[in-house]
């Protein structure tokens, strides 16, 4: 039985799955992270860890593509463990598995064909939001809530890295740029 902290018991949390989500930003952090973790392992000479970690990368990549892509969206959802609903909101992290080694590049193409360059989404004044400028909830100068559409500068950095590593060297240009600019003006 895993506890954690006062008392916290996930298997307890997730029996009871209230709000369990399969988030397809966490779990593309997630594989980049493992892919990175694969490298140093090369490097480092432990090549059973290198390929552990590569191993299990591919089988996370596979599981987001798999379960979280939906192509009448051209995006990946949110998963609700229950009864496995999808939301729908169009959030960065509806695009993020853009940034994964194993996502097909026509995949990648779509998404950054269809919503990533959209400036009705996030191709804004300085991209990428954290929510879609098109969703309801998008509030480019709120304050209080940072997922609800100013630009996070941590998660620019991934999109850039992944745009760069599927070919995409303007769209990553164009974003570091604007990051750039951002911070340049007391962002």
């Amino acid at each position: 039985n895993l506890v954690c902290g006062r008392g916290f018991n996930s298997r307890a949390v997730l029996r009871r799955d209230r709000f369990v989500v399969v988030d397809p930003l966490v779990n593309a952090v997630y594989a980049d992270g493992l892919r990175t973790l694969g490298r140093l392992y090369a490097a480092a000479g432990e090549s059973v860890l290198a390929r552990e970690a590569e191993s299990h990368a591919r089988r996370v990549e596979a599981a987001v593509n798999g379960r979280c892509w939906d192509p009448a969206r051209g995006h990946w959802v949110h998963l609700w463990r229950r009864a496995g609903r999808r939301v729908s909101v169009l959030t960065a992290a509806s695009i993020m598995p853009l940034i994964m080694e194993g996502t097909p590049r026509e995949r990648v193409a779509e998404v950054v064909s269809r919503h990533l360059t959209n400036p009705a989404e996030f191709w804004t004044h300085t991209p990428v939001p954290s929510v879609a400028a098109s969703e309801p909830a998008f509030d480019a100068e709120g304050e209080r809530l940072i997922w609800r559409g100013p630009t996070s500068l941590n998660l620019n950095w991934f999109f850039v890295r992944g745009l760069r590593r599927h070919g995409f060297n303007a769209e990553a240009e164009h974003i570091a740029a604007r990051s750039r600019a951002a911070v340049e003006q007391s962002y």
